[in-house]
């Protein structure tokens, strides 16, 4: 590995105007994040056009920036509002939300940006590191290992409903009907799509988080709100 090399790309990069770069990637993600529906992934699509004729490294820099700043502007929806920005904060909903009702808002969204802040360094830290192995280690990753995955997915919804196993089980069992829909990876044939060609490549994980969770909490203000004012009529 070429340090010399690697030292020269950190000091351009963190010098100016890499930094500003750095700092409006950040708060371009934070805001797609912060909005159910949007993504990381969205926010590359939209900057992508306005990187060209950038420097490489620099585009690089913005687009990273933007990306990773999305996963923890999806905990703001999930703790204010009870509702995920991203698919990697449903997660955050369990301890987030609840204390948000408590009013500790501010104790959670400060929580979820120094975990999102350090979980990102200490990333990209092993990830760096681990280059050659990864390589290799991806190169073998087949349907024994996606199978291990789902697996473990179930197994941590038995952990997450303790003490609810008919709710659990029921939750389990409707994401694997959802994950049937689409193309059969192995025989090509289309399953459960009634002819609609949207429903080919499967349901996308953000509209379903959105449907799953944001419709019922919206549905659960309501309620709340026609009861509160039957209460003062």
């Amino acid at each position: 590995m070429d340090w010399e090399l690697l030292i020269a790309t950190l000091a351009n990069l963190l010098g100016w105007p890499g930094i500003l770069f750095l700092i409006s990637g950040t708060l371009i993600g934070m805001v797609f994040g912060a909005i159910p529906g949007l993504s990381g992934t969205t926010a590359i699509v939209v900057l992508i056009p306005m990187t060209f004729g950038m420097d490489p490294a620099t585009a690089m820099l913005w687009l990273g920036a933007t990306y990773g700043a999305a996963t923890y502007g999806g905990a703001i929806p999930s703790i204010l509002i009870n509702t995920p920005g991203e698919p990697p904060n449903a997660a955050t909903i369990i301890d987030g939300f609840p204390m948000a009702q408590q009013g500790k808002a501010g104790m959670a969204l400060g929580s979820a940006a120094t975990a999102s802040t350090l979980g990102g360094f200490v990333g990209l830290l092993v990830t760096f590191l681990m280059i050659p192995l990864i390589t290799k280690f991806l190169m073998a990753f087949s349907y024994q290992e996606f199978f291990m995955m789902a697996f473990l997915g179930l197994c941590i919804i038995a952990v997450v409903g303790e003490g609810m196993l008919i709710k659990g089980l029921a939750s389990g069992g409707l994401g694997i009907m959802l994950s049937f829909i689409g193309y059969d990876p192995i025989t090509s044939v289309l399953r459960y799509t009634f002819g609609v060609q949207y429903l080919w490549d499967g349901i996308p994980v953000v509209p379903a988080l959105f449907g799953l969770l944001a419709i019922g909490e919206i549905m659960d203000l309501l309620i709340k709100e026609k009861t509160s004012k039957k209460k003062l009529i």
